[in-house]
């Protein structure tokens, strides 16, 4: 069977006759939704009848790239599998994130008494060390053996950059205006991250391989060398004393 999306079937509606508004449409394939007649295949964002609907169910299709057709599979305990994968895959990248948390405190306090630079030169230094370790993955999958130690690599690269990147952003500019630094900062981040996911594909390929990783894992890592060099020749660090001659003109205004 070949699914089909909501405007398909108005055009089938109207070639046969039928007048059919597309809110009409779209009440009925709720209604059929509703009672486990349909399924709906989120990545066709299209429609095809249930094979066995008296069973409530998830439903799994091999779909054909060329023709376009369906073919729901027989779950058993294909479902349990993929939930209990998923799961698996969400903690896999768990170190990384648990580093953050614990180093990002003492880091930013060291980054505030001698400097962002460095620190901020070290870090994408670091990750890409990471990416590179990862370069080592293949199968059969080990995951402690392959995965775990370049996500710990990096999970230590971005807590040495995370902190000192905020700070040499509100650091540089005026007080009053560290609301509007610290919305830029965090607007630059979201469009960031949103390039970077639109490019990947162009890396990886249609389908994720061995290969496909291996060179997005290596594209990763040359974009953070190259963070790390514009960090270093880029960045400055106050010089020493400079916020405490601050503060001392600050109070002796006051006064």
């Amino acid at each position: 069977h070949k699914p089909l999306g909501a405007y398909q079937l108005l055009a089938q509606l109207a070639a046969e006759g039928f007048n059919s508004a597309p809110p009409t449409v779209y009440r009925a394939l709720d209604f059929l939704l509703e009672h486990g007649l349909l399924h709906r295949i989120a990545s066709l964002n299209a429609f095809i009848g249930c094979n066995n609907p008296d069973h409530p169910h998830h439903g799994y299709f091999l779909i054909c790239r060329g023709c376009g057709s369906a073919q729901e599979i027989k779950a058993g305990n294909l479902s349990a599998y993929l939930r209990e994968n998923a799961t698996a895959a969400g903690f896999a990248l768990l170190p990384s994130t648990l580093i953050l948390l614990l180093l990002s405190a003492k880091i930013g306090a060291l980054s505030g008494r001698f400097g962002p630079r460095w620190f901020m030169t070290a870090g994408p230094l670091l990750c890409a060390a990471g990416f590179l370790m990862l370069m080592g993955i293949g199968l059969p999958l080990d995951y402690f053996a392959q995965v775990f130690p370049g996500l710990v690599v990096f999970g230590v690269g971005l807590a040495v950059t995370v902190a000192p990147l905020t700070s040499a952003i509100l650091g540089a500019v005026d007080p009053e205006e560290a609301g509007i630094g610290s919305a830029v900062n965090n607007a630059v981040a979201r469009i960031a991250g949103l390039v970077a996911i639109a490019f990947a594909g162009l890396i990886t390929g249609p389908v994720i391989t061995t290969s496909g990783l291996h060179g997005t894992a290596a594209v990763t890592a040359g974009l953070f060398i190259a963070g790390a060099l514009a960090s270093a020749v880029g960045i400055r660090n106050p010089p020493p004393g400079q916020e405490q001659g601050q503060s001392q003109d600050a109070g002796g205004r006051a006064d």
